[in-house]
């Protein structure tokens, strides 16, 4: 036993330069690397986003030592044309490259990102160079690693690794649906300047209201502000939709919300313009309904239907992210004042309508034949 843990120290006292530097930096990324995700990627500690990643991330650094160790302890006497070497050697290169491209990911962030802040927590977010980029470098990183790969497995010939490399291009082709649209719609994204980190857009006519939090590779994520949850839409399909930024104003006054009341033609108008006005007084006065008081509430009807007048009532708020807040409040507020002033905000339907008809019709019938005409 001491003989074969003599041996194993020898061995592994031969390692390369290379090889003690892949295992300090293994070591080392093992031991920070909740650090890494907190600080570095800012991701949230509570979520299991963050639980897998540093699963992944410790099982990668923990392969590498495995491949490092078992390199020199059980394969040393191979020769470097084995298939086991050459495993060895792919996983080295994967695990080398895929560092390379983080590290680069995140210098790249660094110096061309922006910085927003996003439901009080501050992050880097891509730019539309920042992403160009990343994307540019990770080719580059790619081709480098299948081109050492291919070399490391003795493919030198030119038909063998044209055969390689023509084969990994064939199954890009294949698979760039999947991909393709989703990284080109992500850059067109941020090209044009219509969603940022931190802005609140609705989505799918209003089914979707959020907080952009970041706009990734292949995915844009929102913060659902109804059911405070993340939403994840691909880019290609985040494009195909009608996307309302309720953040980029279109004037100084703010988002211009509308909000529709349907109440009956036996309303006065003048007491039904009297409500709205009390109740946006009300609302003034309420801290936690984000209105602006600098312009005046606007009152106008938007259509006279069957059986009731819809009122919209318009008003301006530059706190977007509490619009559905206010939205609630404002109606609440409504809904008493409506009480107060014996105006209903029940919209009156044929179900409610025929019963009446059908009793004047009956009562009518009754009368004619208690008073038959001579």
């Amino acid at each position: 036993m001491s003989e074969f843990l003599q041996n194993s120290w020898q061995q592994l006292s031969h390692l390369s330069t290379l090889e003690y530097i892949l295992l300090a930096s293994c070591i080392l990324l093992i031991t920070t690397a909740r650090l890494i995700f907190k600080h570095i990627f800012r991701l949230p500690v509570d979520s299991n986003q963050y639980s897998n990643k540093l699963q992944t991330f410790r099982d990668i650094a923990f392969l590498t030592i495995a491949a490092i160790v078992l390199n020199r302890l059980i394969f040393s006497d191979a020769s470097h044309d084995s298939v086991a070497t050459k495993l060895l050697g792919i996983i080295i290169i994967i695990f080398c490259a895929f560092w390379t491209v983080q590290i680069l990911h995140f210098l790249i962030r660094r110096q061309y990102g922006q910085n927003t802040e996003v439901s009080g927590q501050k992050i880097i977010t891509d730019s539309y160079n920042s992403r160009l980029l990343s994307v540019l470098v990770t080719v580059l990183v790619v081709i480098f690693s299948i081109i050492s790969i291919v070399q490391l497995l003795g493919l030198d010939s030119l038909l063998e690794a044209g055969g390689v490399i023509g084969f990994i291009g064939v199954m890009l082709a294949l698979t760039q649906g999947a991909w393709a649209p989703d990284i080109i719609s992500g850059l067109v994204i941020l090209n044009s300047d219509l969603l940022n980190s931190g802005e609140i857009v609705e989505i799918d006519d209003g089914k979707i209201v959020g907080q952009v939090f970041r706009i990734k590779l292949f995915h844009t994520e929102l913060l659902d502000l109804v059911h405070n949850n993340r939403i994840l839409i691909k880019n290609a399909k985040l494009r195909d939709m009608t996307i309302h930024n309720l953040s980029k104003f279109s004037s100084a006054r703010g988002y211009r919300e509308k909000l529709v009341f349907k109440i009956g033609y036996d309303a006065d108008v003048a007491e039904v313009k009297a409500l709205f006005e009390r109740t946006y007084e009300l609302a003034l006065t309420d801290s936690e309904i984000a209105i602006e008081g600098d312009h005046a509430l606007e009152i106008r009807v938007q259509d006279t239907g069957d059986y009731a007048v819809e009122w919209a009532v318009f008003y301006y708020t530059k706190k977007v992210r509490y619009m559905l807040k206010t939205r609630q409040l404002f109606k609440e507020l409504a809904l008493k004042e409506s009480i107060r002033s014996g105006i209903s905000l029940s919209t009156p339907d044929l179900y409610q309508r025929i019963p009446e008809v059908c009793t004047v019709a009956s009562n009518s019938k009754i009368e004619d034949n208690l008073n038959p005409n001579p």
